[in-house]
């Protein structure tokens, strides 16, 4: 594993960086033109990266084929005065939106609250929706016979309205109007099937199975369709369970199934025009993994999860059987001549890290517990978008000091108001969820090993807040500098 790249931002630092990017940004156009790795002659490259215990409950983000984080989600607060109340919650795995954190059963929980609430229709009833990492963008899904339609709400957060009543409990209803429906070109609704869909982290794509029709990568804000791939049959006996991937930027489509005995990647900057009205897949150059795969890893079977950390780097659980034994093992794949890539990039830090005041917090960030405020707008997200890095997170929390980051304190309580010390909590799960605020900083790099860390820290040590107010006094506030 290669050692880290440090940067110290501050206030000005973040500007250059930003300026910085700009140059980077502006040349990752020109980069799409460039032939792919991915189909030249020479073999990617295999590592075998971890094992995972069979004897142990499967994370339900290996088991399913959209990326989550499990947490705790209450759905009632516990109350000490009458009426005397317990807490009731449960652990579910959690996609934070940027209208929300979105659990897989479909309670939402709201920036500004520590409690989650279904979410209903216009009518009443419970709304199914599929949740869109780091989106605005809601997708909720109705009808259909092979699948389901889809009706997309853009900027959905400032049109939901939320309830509570006696007890704390708290109800989400969508708004009655639509932004848009998945439509072909006549007009004639699609129908995708959501089990085979996944998106890029950063929210913008989307690959999806749209039976008899075609596999296609949906651009997420324009609703635009691509068909790469030819649609499943549900009339064949046979399963599909497709599972997909796609990069950041949109250029690559993996698909894997093991009832069809297909492992390819596309790269979708080589397809063809795609005609107003979609009978089919257009032409796009492809890479068959699959014979590669087996003759990489013995007893090859099938692929459990798959994620594009990079366009060039992809990371994956395979399933294997060797003599009678099935095995689960976490394996890293990189296009021939390409550098292996771990987690990219981890942001550590305070205010000026985490976003504060930008808003579109993460929900679990902006609770009376945890008020990190943990923004989706902050510059480690915007950095990521450019660079179009495949793995990233932040962990920055607004009035974090050097110990926050630092700390080896076994009595350390975090910053947030729950009064529980360091060898008391769930560290693991803390980490698994990437929630900030309760661990120091450097819990995350240890668990993570990002290639590259931005860390901005040391206003609240010097006080800067009261420099600040100081400062807008009608007098020089030069000897507070």
């Amino acid at each position: 594993m290669r050692s880290a790249k440090i940067q110290l931002f501050g206030g000005v630092g973040v500007v250059f960086t930003c300026l910085a990017l700009w140059a980077i940004g502006s040349s990752l156009s020109a980069q799409a033109t460039v032939a792919s790795p991915w189909l030249a002659t020479g073999n990617p490259t295999v590592e075998k990266i971890s094992e995972v215990d069979l004897t142990q409950p499967l994370p339900e983000s290996i088991i399913g084929n959209r990326d989550c984080q499990t947490r705790e989600v209450i759905t009632r607060p516990q109350r000490f005065a009458a009426p005397i109340q317990p807490k009731i919650s449960h652990q579910s795995c959690v996609v934070d939106t940027g209208y929300g954190a979105v659990a897989k059963n479909g309670y939402l929980q709201r920036a500004g609250s520590s409690i989650s609430g279904e979410l209903r229709t216009g009518r009443g009833d419970q709304a199914l929706m599929i949740p869109v990492p780091k989106s605005s963008t809601g997708i909720r899904l109705g009808g259909g016979s092979y699948g389901n339609y889809f009706f997309f709400y853009d900027n959905l957060e400032d049109h939901l309205s939320s309830t509570a009543i006696y007890n704390g409990e708290v109800y989400h209803r969508l708004p009655l109007e639509h932004s848009e429906m998945l439509k072909n070109g006549n007009d004639d609704l699609l129908a995708p099937d959501s089990s085979t869909m996944s998106f890029s982290i950063n929210g913008d794509w989307a690959v999806v199975d749209i039976p008899f029709l075609a596999m296609v990568r949906i651009n997420i804000k324009t609703r635009e369709i691509l068909p790469f791939m030819d649609g499943s049959n549900p009339f064949n006996a046979v399963g599909t369970a497709y599972k997909t991937a796609v990069s950041q930027d949109g250029r690559y489509a993996i698909v894997s199934s093991k009832s069809f005995e297909v492992f390819k990647l596309y790269d979708l900057s080589t397809c063809g025009v795609v005609p107003k009205i979609i009978t089919g897949k257009v032409k796009c150059e492809s890479k068959d993994l699959l014979p590669f795969m087996r003759q990489q890893i013995p007893g090859f079977a099938s692929v459990a999860s798959m994620r594009l950390r990079s366009n060039y780097a992809l990371d994956l659980y395979a399933n294997s059987i060797e003599n009678n034994v099935t095995k689960l093992n976490r394996y890293s794949v990189t296009a021939a001549g390409q550098e292996t890539a771990g987690f990219q990039y981890l942001a550590l830090g305070d205010s000026f890290a985490s976003g504060e005041g930008a808003y579109r917090y993460k929900a679990a960030t902006d609770t009376t517990e945890n008020m990190c405020h943990l923004s989706q707008r902050s510059y480690p997200y915007l950095i990521s978008s450019v660079l179009n890095y495949g793995q990233y997170e932040s962990v920055a929390c607004s009035g974090a000091v050097v110990e926050d980051v630092v700390s080896e304190d076994e009595e350390y309580t975090g910053q947030v108001k729950d009064n529980t010390g360091l060898r008391e909590r769930n560290i693991n799960q803390l980490l698994t969820g990437l929630l900030p605020g309760y661990l120091p900083q450097r819990f995350f790099t240890d668990r993570l090993k990002p290639a590259t860390i931005t860390l901005s820290i040391g206003g609240n040590n010097i006080g800067f807040g009261d420099i600040v107010l100081r400062c807008m006094d009608t007098d020089t506030c030069y000897d507070n500098y």
